[in-house]
């Protein structure tokens, strides 16, 4: 009797868990899809900072899996999925990307209004330059509509707080690729060099894909792009068992939604680099942090 060839997805992130879904979807009478991931949980870290100023709302943020440790996969396909490590207790806050302190201080404020909050950055704005000046000082706005105090480029000053989260960074999970080819990982960034295909960037390892937070591709670091690599990691799969040419990824335009608790935040559309308010970013993310689109797409039923 024949098997189907196996599809190995190392890395149950927001990447791993599109590109495995969409493999299914297309390939399923034909190959295994497996999916292997080391934690035994699913963690949406969109919603992670909600749970700081919600009761239950942990419970809409944490998915279970199964697991099964020690057993050996071959593999026709790879894909590495495998995201990026972070300080414990929670993946909250990534280096360099401040816009999570944003969102953190803004649950915090909108419910606990009698609470001194202070944003602390060691930069002069609060995101990064990619992203345009209008958005910026609209969430600042916003803050400090809700008392937030907002100090920026202070160093060596001493501030008392009964409560801190301190922004510890990210680090690239790319052990799986350093065992595998240590030339593949740039120096300076530790992340994965892949080819505009998602490929690994050495011929030898055509079969090896990757995608999400580890690729070295220049751009922001977000949720939505590691959906967007699937697509193409999908379709180039599928060129490769069809021997058709394959596709390539482009990064696009930056696109962001920071939110300032549930009614408000800024968001910066990849339409003409468009910035707008409150109305469309809480609609689109601020009152659920999408929790609901992402337990469909595991085919689980968030706790009420």
């Amino acid at each position: 009797m024949t098997t189907n060839p196996n599809i190995v997805i190392v890395g149950g992130g927001y990447g791993g868990i599109a590109v495995a879904t969409k493999l299914e979807s297309s390939l399923h009478k034909t190959h295994q899809i497996i999916l292997i991931e080391r934690k035994t949980h699913f963690y949406h870290s969109i919603g992670g900072l909600r749970t700081v100023v919600e009761d239950g709302f942990e419970k809409k943020v944490i998915v279970d899996t199964e697991t099964e440790l020690g057993t050996h996969i071959p593999f026709k396909y790879l894909i590495i999925a495998t995201g990026s490590n972070h300080s414990k207790p929670a993946k909250m806050i990534k280096k360099r990307v401040p816009w999570a302190l944003v969102e953190l201080a803004g649950e915090i404020a909108s419910v606990y209004q009698d609470k001194e909050v202070t944003l602390i950055h060691a930069e002069n704005h609060l995101l990064t330059d990619k992203f345009p000046k209008k958005m910026t000082d609209l969430l600042a706005k916003q803050l400090r509509e809700l008392n937030v105090k907002l100090i920026f480029g202070e160093k060596g000053t001493q501030i008392e707080s009964d409560v801190q989260f301190v922004a510890f960074g990210a680090k690239p999970n790319t052990e799986v690729i350093i065992t595998l080819d240590q030339s593949l990982i740039e120096q300076h960034t530790t992340l994965v060099k892949v080819k505009p295909t998602l490929q690994l960037e050495n011929d030898n390892y055509a079969h090896i894909f990757a995608l999400g937070d580890i690729t070295n591709i220049k751009e922001t670091k977000l949720a939505y792009r590691a959906g967007l690599h699937a697509d193409v990691v999908t379709k180039n799969i599928i060129a490769l068992i069809n021997n058709k040419k394959l596709v390539e990824y482009s990064p696009g335009a930056e696109a962001m939604l920071v939110t300032i608790g549930k009614n408000k935040g800024a968001s910066l559309l990849p339409m003409g680099n468009m910035v707008v308010g409150s109305f469309m970013t809480k609609n689109i993310k601020g009152k659920t942090l999408i929790v609901d689109k992402t337990w469909k797409s595991l085919n689980a039923t968030p706790a009420a």
